[in-house]
């Protein structure tokens, strides 16, 4: 068994290992704390004289719209219980940490048979229209599929959020750094990709072997630079595409990407094949066609073609370019 990162640290792989052999022989006992204090410990080692191995810390105070006018008193409590959770979590780790082994002579290891082992979970209050515990739907109207539009108030407010949050857990770093780690996240990402590929829509390679005999192919999306080629990489499909823009490259948006794209390669005709209205008002404003992948994230406010399965684009795009 391996990590899903290649590049994991050797303690994280150690802690895999750990995993894997006590799978099926043993029992982790576990135990999520509410509240600073961490009386659910408490409890369990007055009752057992034992605390659980495994610890998990709530990070729900952390999130930067709470709606504390709208707020019942019981969701208040556990905001304030909470704050400060990532400091106690990292004492208790640091108090609690595994063994250091030298077993082969040279290196040494992580005994994960020794100390503890830390979790989190992120109950995140909605960044737009909430009230109460905003992390439950029942109270908020916040739509989720709207992050992927661009221009809407959902996706301003939800990166708005990474960056306050980004403030919160990294203080001590300046914005510049901030951005240089965002960037280590992103490169990581893609060798993750570039690695291990993806889920695959049925017949996709099939689809695109029989497009391309027909059409120059291209792609565009809203990702960051180098995302696009690891997937192509992966799979070996670059051989099905002309060419590729994204957000990352230049910082443009999908509907002028769309537009630079179609010029750069003298089309004077074309479709975009897009699941959300997002990617519909982007080929309206690049002045392109659209078919709707209907089997995607979202509806589209508009009497266009849509397929309902990744194969129907070969009939879809046929029967498009018949009415041109």
């Amino acid at each position: 068994m391996t990590t899903a990162d290649a590049k994991a640290t050797q303690e994280a792989k150690e802690l895999l290992e750990y995993l894997k052999n006590t799978a099926g022989q043993q029992i982790i006992t576990g135990q999520h704390t509410q509240t600073i204090p961490c009386e659910e410990i408490a409890y369990i080692r007055q009752t057992t004289g034992k605390e659980p191995k495994l610890r998990g810390f709530e990070l729900l105070a952390y999130s930067p719209n709470i709606n504390y006018a709208d707020a019942s008193p019981e969701c208040l409590k556990e905001v304030e219980e909470n704050k400060g959770t990532v400091e106690t979590a990292l004492q208790w780790a640091r108090a609690n940490r595994p063994d250091k082994v030298n077993d082969t002579g040279t290196e040494n290891s992580t005994d994960y048979t020794t100390g503890g082992i830390l979790t989190f979970s992120f109950h995140w209050f909605s960044p737009l229209g909430g009230r109460d515990k905003s992390f439950y739907t029942e109270h908020t109207d916040f739509d989720a599929t709207k992050v992927l539009q661009e221009g809407t108030p959902e996706r301003a407010a939800f990166y708005a959020d990474m960056d306050v949050i980004a403030d919160i857990l990294f203080p001590e770093l300046e914005k510049e750094a901030r951005m240089k780690l965002l960037d280590q996240c992103c490169s990581m990402e893609n060798d993750y990709l570039r690695e291990h590929g993806g889920v695959l829509y049925p017949k996709l390679e099939e689809t695109l072997s029989a497009l391309k005999e027909k059409y120059p192919l291209y792609i565009v999306s809203n990702c960051q630079s180098g995302y696009i080629e690891a997937f192509l990489d992966h799979y070996g499909f670059g051989k099905y595409f002309e060419d590729i823009e994204c957000y990352g490259n230049n910082l443009k948006q999908k509907g002028d990407n769309i537009r630079l794209l179609a010029d750069r390669n003298g089309l004077t005709e074309a479709v975009y094949v897009g699941d959300i209205q997002g990617d519909y008002d982007a080929s309206c404003h690049a002045g392109v066609g659209f078919i709707h992948a209907a089997y995607g994230f979202g509806t589209i406010a508009a009497d266009v073609p849509e397929i309902h399965t990744f194969e129907e684009l070969t009939e879809t795009a046929d029967q498009y370019f018949a009415l041109r």
